[in-house]
């Protein structure tokens, strides 16, 4: 005699192992790697740049529209060009962050901040749970010392999203002083998406629920004579 309902537990017992395993196996996550090599460094003003990265679009912008440019930084740890808010027309003294936005939620950003030593700069990097800067937010700040004025200095600020929000979508930068709140540079920012359920986590639970119909229609789970 052949069960029916035996072999349908056989295939339930197997579509749960799969379903276990996909469920273990680590999710797929987007790594968002922003050095601004691809870019030019200009002298001309931008008020934002918008663009792609690992799949995810990027917006970064000053929220008055200030205008910022992107430079090179006589330092090896920035590459050829960086963030910069040295305009040419008061950037640098204007209160004003820059803000960088993204399509997916992200669970960890890491953003370099350097500046010549000539004073002291405060570092300050909020995330925020929804874009355009709204819903719950964390932060996190640093510190670069004064210096001889002829001495690049920089701090990396990394700031993980709390358990209890969902991912960030936007996120402020600002380093600076009183006199010039803004007048750092900014540079190797890396951001890692919050992970997205993978396509062999559907498949297990859709085969799950498939063996799981099957049983349930094999006539009150009795055998059939062979």
């Amino acid at each position: 005699m052949v069960s029916i309902c035996s072999f349908s537990s056989r295939s339930l017992r197997l579509s749960l192992m799969i379903t276990v395993a996909a469920i273990c196996a680590p999710p797929a996550s987007a790594s968002i790697v922003i050095d601004f090599e691809q870019f030019s460094a200009t002298i001309g003003n931008i008020t934002e740049l918008s663009f792609t990265q690992g799949g995810v679009d990027v917006r970064i912008y000053r929220p008055d529209n200030t205008s910022f440019t992107l430079a090179k930084v006589d330092d090896f740890l920035f590459g050829e060009v960086s963030l910069s808010p040295f305009n040419g027309d008061g950037g640098a003294g204007v209160n004003s962050p820059f803000v960088i936005e993204f399509s997916v939620p992200i669970q960890s950003f890491i953003v370099t901040m350097g500046d010549w030593g000539e004073d002291a700069d405060s570092l300050l990097l909020v995330g925020y749970e929804g874009p355009g800067l709204t819903g719950a937010s964390a932060s996190t700040s640093g510190e670069l010392p004064i210096g001889p004025n002829t001495v690049f200095t920089s701090d990396t600020l990394v700031l993980r999203t709390p358990a209890h929000i969902a991912g960030f979508r936007s996120y402020t930068m600002q380093g600076g002083g009183v006199t010039w709140p803004n007048s750092v540079y900014y540079d190797n920012i890396h951001a890692v998406a919050v992970p997205e359920a993978s396509a062999i986590s559907l498949v297990a639970v859709a085969l799950l629920i498939g063996t799981g119909v099957r049983c349930s229609r094999s006539s009150d789970c009795q055998s059939d004579a062979s």
